[in-house]
């Protein structure tokens, strides 16, 4: 942040053919606002802190821990096989520099 508690190279998303323009914190907000997964990404957070919740054992903390880590693994092979067709979207995200 600069002096004046201002971002040096903000992000910001445009919605809504040029109508709405947002600024997002980072490139994982950036593709949710740009893909319009807000909603199921809040839903999935609430789902995931609830049965977080409910973990009153080892065994079922050993259980959520192999779901949580089955979901990220497919999330990532998913953004690894998709990335060609992201790669238009967030083309200076992919960048090499």
């Amino acid at each position: 942040m600069t002096d004046n508690g201002k971002k040096k190279n903000p992000l910001f998303v445009v919605t809504n053919a040029g109508q709405d323009v947002e600024e997002v914190e980072g490139w994982w907000d950036y593709a949710l606002n740009k893909l319009g997964l807000n909603a199921y990404a809040t839903y999935f957070e609430e789902m995931v802190q609830f049965l977080l919740s409910q973990v009153n054992n080892y065994g079922a903390l050993e259980f959520m821990n192999t779901w949580l880590e089955q979901i990220i693994d497919f999330l990532q092979s998913t953004l690894t096989r998709g990335e060609e067709l992201i790669k238009p979207l967030f083309g200076p995200l992919f960048s090499k520099s």
